[in-house]
């Protein structure tokens, strides 16, 4: 199987380039995609060639854990029955 995909990606390099196929690539990554077809998606469709439309930042904010360790401990300190 992995031989297939292989071949496929050379195929890909040889219709769009291989410096295309980098650019895809390095997109694909970046939006944490990694199938064959998504990438064949991305080569066809251009979607990082967009204006405007570059990967999206991660949507969970960056943040300390507003419970801190305490709230986790002894669970039969935290009853509720």
């Amino acid at each position: 199987m992995g031989a297939r995909r292989a071949s496929a990606l050379r195929k890909e390099a040889h219709l769009h380039g291989d410096a295309r196929l980098e650019e895809a690539c390095a997109y694909a990554l970046t939006i944490k995609i990694f199938a064959l077809k998504s990438l064949q998606s991305i080569l066809r469709e251009q979607p990082d060639k967009r204006p405007g439309l570059k990967a999206l930042p991660s949507l969970t904010p960056a943040h300390e854990n507003p419970r801190g360790a305490h709230y986790f401990a002894d669970e039969k300190d935290h009853s509720t029955c």
